[in-house]
C-alpha cells in the first residue's frame, strides 16, 4: 500500500496488526487523550473509519486532526448513522440506538450539531456519503442490497472533510 500512496502510517491504541510487515508503520497512541504522534501540519490526509464512536473525548480528537492535517488537507471520517428509521423506532421504544448496545464498545454519540461544533471549526464538509442499507429482518438478506443508499436506511455515513485556512 505505501508503495502506491507514499508515506502511509497507522495509529492505534495497541498492536492489533495481522500483517507483521506493517509493524514498522504503526505508532501507538491513546486517542482519548494523547496527541496524534505526528508533527503539526504534516499529513495530507487522515483516514479515521469507525473510531469516533469509541472515543471518550471526540473534541480532543477533532483538535488533533486539525493540528496534524495540512491546510486544504483531508479528513475521511466514518461514523454510525443513527438517523435511520430503525434507530428512531428503537430510541422511541427502548431509549437506545441500534449501534450503541451493551455488547459493543461504542461510547460516544454525536448529534449533527455537536459533530459540527467539534469538526466544522477547522474543516468544511466536501462530501457526505451513506453506506449500505440494512434492515435486519428483511428476508432474504440479499434484498438489503437492492435498497438505496439513503440517510434513513444506511447503517453508516462517511464524511469527507477539508481543512480550512
Amino acid at each position: 500500500i505505501s508503495k502506491r500512496y507514499g508515506d502511509l502510517w497507522a495509529v492505534d491504541i495497541d498492536d492489533y496488526l495481522y500483517y507483521r510487515e506493517f509493524e514498522s508503520r504503526l505508532r501507538k497512541a491513546d486517542l482519548h487523550k494523547d496527541a496524534i504522534p505526528f508533527d503539526a501540519q504534516s499529513a495530507d490526509a487522515i483516514i479515521a473509519f469507525n473510531i469516533l464512536e469509541h472515543l471518550e473525548n471526540p473534541f480532543h480528537f477533532a483538535r488533533e486532526c486539525a493540528r496534524v492535517v495540512k491546510e486544504e488537507g483531508y479528513l475521511f471520517l466514518s461514523v454510525p448513522n443513527s438517523n435511520t428509521i430503525l434507530d428512531k423506532i428503537s430510541f422511541l421504544l427502548t431509549g437506545n440506538l441500534l449501534a450503541y448496545r451493551p455488547r459493543n464498545n461504542h461510547i460516544t454519540f454525536l448529534l449533527n450539531i455537536v459533530f459540527a461544533k467539534a469538526f466544522l471549526r477547522d474543516f468544511k464538509i466536501i462530501e457526505m456519503r451513506y453506506g449500505n442499507p440494512w434492515i435486519p429482518w428483511l428476508r432474504p438478506k440479499r434484498w438489503n442490497k437492492r435498497l438505496p443508499k439513503h440517510p434513513l436506511l444506511s447503517y453508516n455515513k462517511l464524511y469527507v472533510l477539508q481543512r480550512i485556512k
